[in-house]
């Protein structure tokens, strides 16, 4: 009898236990009670246990960039072309790590990749039967240089080599309207008229194409006329293609100071030459951009406010289109 006293007080008193709630507080559950388990709404993703995002594949398309602190140049040989990269600033030979090279047909402007033979660091050959072509190169990244070998005939600038101008000893012209080359004075400058100073082959300094040049005059004086120009052209451009823009310039054989010519290129300087007396031969500049916004234009102009007025020399002044670039590296 006292056995089955205490089975029974055992069982009341695990009954009781079991129907504590997360209070402590003894009672029976609420079947109403919302469930202790939370779900989590569509509002309100569980990102500690959320899935990672998917893969972007093994090939993405990565948009091209222009190459850094390098440059592609090339020249004609038989079969096809020779080219070399070269760092910017020192100018000597590097060899860049896993590049693809392409050749560009001036017909279409596509990038097709094509084989090529290395004969020493930075120096390369692709053959081609193609009469008018660039080359581009391209590395893991995307980041791309390009040359044109034998460039389209037609220029994308108009007079670039200051020709079209009358053929009389050192004229000083004015811009008009419709003019390819427009002058412009700089808003430092106290000028009232900008002047084109266009100058013909002397016996000091020959054009480096035909027999015109641009004397970027530095100092203003409206009694003789010289002005303190910028001379500036407009151009159409396709948005998202590679542009190479060509110029040589030169330090005036008359000039008694330093001077600075600096390059402006759809709202960027892409070039600044520190030139004296010495350097008395053309030199030629490239310089590669991709076509962003609706404003596209090329300018120049001789930073310097030396008083000899004898600026800087700038002629053979060439921007081709190079298409968009290869998709993948």
């Amino acid at each position: 009898m006292k056995l089955w006293i205490f089975l029974g007080l055992l069982t009341t008193l695990n009954y009781s236990c079991s129907s504590q709630d997360l209070t402590g507080r003894g009672g029976k559950t609420d079947s109403a009670k919302t469930p202790s388990t939370v779900k989590i709404s569509p509002e309100t993703p569980n990102t500690k246990d959320a899935i990672p995002p998917t893969d972007l594949g093994a090939n993405p398309i990565i948009p091209p960039s222009v190459i850094a602190g390098a440059s592609l140049t090339c020249r004609v040989i038989a079969g096809g072309a020779e080219c070399e990269t070269r760092e910017i600033i020192s100018q000597a030979k590097v060899e860049l790590p896993a590049i693809k090279f392409y050749l560009i047909n001036a017909v279409d402007l596509k990038w097709v990749e094509t084989e090529y033979k290395q004969t020493a660091p930075g120096v390369y050959q692709i053959l081609t039967t193609l009469s008018n072509y660039a080359i581009g190169l391209s590395n893991t990244k995307n980041e791309i240089a390009a040359t044109w070998v034998v460039p389209p005939a037609a220029n994308l600038l108009r007079n670039g080599s200051f020709e079209d101008y009358p053929l009389l000893l050192d004229p000083l012209v004015t811009s008009k309207q419709g003019d390819p080359w427009q002058a412009q004075i700089p808003v430092e400058s106290p000028c009232t008229v900008a002047w084109l100073d266009v100058n013909s082959n002397g016996t000091k300094n020959l054009a480096s194409e035909g027999v015109r040049y641009l004397d970027l005059n530095s100092y203003c004086n409206d009694d003789v006329k010289h002005s303190k120009t910028i001379a500036i052209q407009n151009y159409q451009a396709h948005e998202g293609h590679l542009y190479q823009l060509v110029y040589q310039y030169a330090a005036n054989p008359d000039a008694t100071f330093e001077h600075n010519l600096e390059v402006m290129w759809s709202g960027g300087s892409v070039g600044s030459h520190t030139l004296v007396r010495k350097d008395l031969t053309w030199i030629e500049q490239s310089v590669l951009q991709f076509a962003k916004g609706d404003s596209h234009y090329v300018a120049f102009q001789d930073k310097s406010d030396a008083t000899d007025s004898r600026g800087a020399l700038l002629d053979n002044v060439r921007l081709y289109d190079l298409g968009i670039g290869p998709e993948k590296p």
